[in-house]
């Protein structure tokens, strides 16, 4: 997946608030909210890692239970819970976007668009490849598919289309270590050994510990090139 900003990012970059605000927006979507969705049998993980965020905020805030949590709380359950549907809808449109290009591009044929596509929202062959290639996540070996994401090295935005169909261009990651990388607080070395960020505040909690590592392909190396180049947010 291709999340151009994290929820904390976003409401830093997109209301101009303050990092101690946005840090503490991003802690009740990531903490109490999501207790509250997963008691609430709304959805079995956390609320950042959800395959359909949108919909389950708009559940979880009609709650009697969240509605309490709220006027007890000046607001800012709400408020954070607002944002996160609002970034939600960024994330959205970016999506939008990119399929729209897809669909423009008179270079690319219709079943190549179809792949594009499939490919850009996490399902069809390239999801498939990725499953057959790395047989669960490529860092945990996690096999429940549910929580696995397929989720490019090199961005989509990035890449060309044939390297957005290249199945060494892919990583099969459960949804939190995904959500890392995409950010840039994770990279890999070429040995398979994990790189953490200095930017990545408590990785430990996120399950990220520094001894992970991964078995590389010969063909993932030029992609990882990139990332640890573009993406990574260094040491």
């Amino acid at each position: 997946m291709e999340y151009r900003l994290n929820f904390k990012q976003w409401i830093v970059s997109e209301t101009k608030a303050k990092e101690s605000s946005a840090t503490k927006y991003n802690g009740a979507i990531s903490g109490r909210l999501s207790r509250m969705a997963i008691a609430n049998n709304l959805t079995n993980v956390n609320l950042l890692e959800v395959q359909n965020p949108n919909s389950v905020a708009l559940k979880l805030k009609s709650l009697d239970e969240f509605i309490e949590l709220n006027s007890t709380g000046n607001s800012m359950y709400s408020r954070a819970l607002d944002l996160f549907i609002e970034y939600c809808s960024f994330q959205d449109l970016n999506l939008e976007r990119d399929l729209d290009e897809i669909l423009a591009d008179k270079t690319t044929s219709v079943t190549e668009k179809s792949s594009l596509i499939k490919a850009r929202i996490g399902q069809g062959s390239f999801r498939k490849s990725l499953i057959d290639m790395w047989q669960g996540c490529a860092v945990t070996s996690s096999i429940e598919e549910q929580l696995l994401v397929a989720s490019h090295i090199k961005p989509w935005k990035d890449s060309n289309s044939q390297e957005r169909l290249d199945k060494f261009n892919g990583l099969l990651l459960v949804a939190t270590i995904d959500r890392a990388f995409d950010s840039g607080l994770i990279s890999f070395s070429d040995s398979g050994n994990i790189l953490i960020s200095s930017k990545f505040k408590e990785p430990s909690k996120a399950g990220i510990e520094p001894t992970m590592n991964i078995s590389l392909f010969n063909e993932n190396l030029p992609y990882l090139k990139y990332h640890r180049n573009y993406v990574y947010k260094g040491t």
